[in-house]
């Protein structure tokens, strides 16, 4: 009968003068598909040539009935996972599976926790293309892939960078100590006198700060009481072996001291008053020494120097004091830098 499916023959028994009954159940021919989803992630949404059809239960399933047959696309698509469009074949009549890898989800986000401990530090993120992204202690961020540079900033003045990866479907969490360290780190800090809210140091040849490695940022105004040169140094390792580093009237002086012998110097004019608190940012890498001083309300760089051949950051910072030679500072901080941590 047309409109219904055919059926299997049936033999039967005819007899003269008796009446002989045979049943045929016949069922109508589909004109139905349906969609069988197991694995799933619960709560997916499941789209069928871009139309809404359903959700994915919490056990990983959906059945869907009464689809055309055909090609179809199913899309699977739920937050913070990565969209799948899966292209089937449905016959009417019978029901199409998607199981396994074909409905399972991939994180489209990775995850990053930030703790600092700072009152006045503010932080953000920054991926190319992308807003920045403010960052609060302690939450947790739900970003692209991708690596990001993290901006921290203190007090204004100062600035570090961290580069951070962050990965698809992984949590990163990173703990920060960005206050810096004071005049409680020197070697000897109780040599430091206060006087009229400076610190002031006499004599004592090396004067080392504690910090070793040193990459990161010094930051402190400092003024030459007595003497005819503001000295200080960097990388040092012994009196013998360390980047010397010295300011008169009219010029800025570097020049690497190894065995005890002074090499390679350089010889910058400036414009720096030796005898008043200036205000100098040193900022310290494995391959790189920059020295900046404050023009105004800007930053000036007055020496960049880049070298190879062993990290620049190995040793201490201190300043040199020879004889009677006498020097000032105030608002003396240390910044370590964010990517050695």
């Amino acid at each position: 009968k047309p409109g219904f499916q055919d059926v299997t023959p049936q033999k039967v028994l005819v007899r003269k003068g008796e009446q002989s009954t045979v049943a045929f159940n016949l069922a109508a021919v589909p004109h139905f598909a349906a969609l069988s989803i197991t694995g799933a992630p619960s709560g997916t949404q499941v789209l069928v040539d871009d139309i809404a059809m359903g959700t994915i239960a919490p056990d990983g399933t959906l059945r869907l009935e009464n689809l055309s047959p055909g090609d179809h696309v199913i899309t699977l698509r739920k937050d913070r996972l990565e969209a799948k469009r899966v292209q089937k074949r449905f016959v009417a009549g019978s029901a199409t599976a998607l199981s396994g890898t074909e409905a399972s989800l991939q994180a489209s986000t990775g995850a990053l926790q930030i703790n600092f401990s700072s009152a006045d530090a503010q932080l953000i993120l920054i991926k190319g293309g992308e807003l920045p992204i403010k960052v609060t202690n302690g939450a947790v961020l739900n970003l692209n892939p991708g690596t990001y540079t993290l901006t921290a900033r203190n007090g204004g003045d100062v600035i570090r960078t961290k580069s951070l990866d962050v990965v698809a479907g992984q949590f990163r969490k990173i703990d920060l100590a960005l206050d810096p360290a004071g005049m409680d780190k020197w070697d000897d800090p109780s040599a430091w006198k206060q006087e009229n809210g400076t610190y002031v140091r006499k004599g004592g040849g090396f004067v080392l700060f504690g910090a070793k490695p040193s990459a990161g940022i010094f930051s402190f105004a400092v003024s030459l009481e007595k003497g005819k040169r503001l000295q200080w140094a960097l990388n040092f390792s012994d009196p013998a072996n360390y980047v010397r580093f010295e300011m008169d009237d009219k010029f800025f002086y570097r020049s690497i001291v190894k065995n005890g012998q002074a090499t390679d110097e350089v010889k910058l004019p400036h414009k720096f008053q030796k005898k008043n608190l200036e205000a100098i940012q040193i900022r310290v890498l494995s391959s790189e020494i920059v020295h900046l001083i404050k023009d105004g309300e800007n930053w000036s760089v007055l020496d960049r120097w880049t070298a190879t051949g062993g990290s620049l950051a190995a040793g201490k910072f201190g300043f040199y004091l020879p004889g009677k030679d006498q020097i000032a500072i105030a608002n003396f901080a240390y910044f370590p830098d964010l990517n050695s941590r």
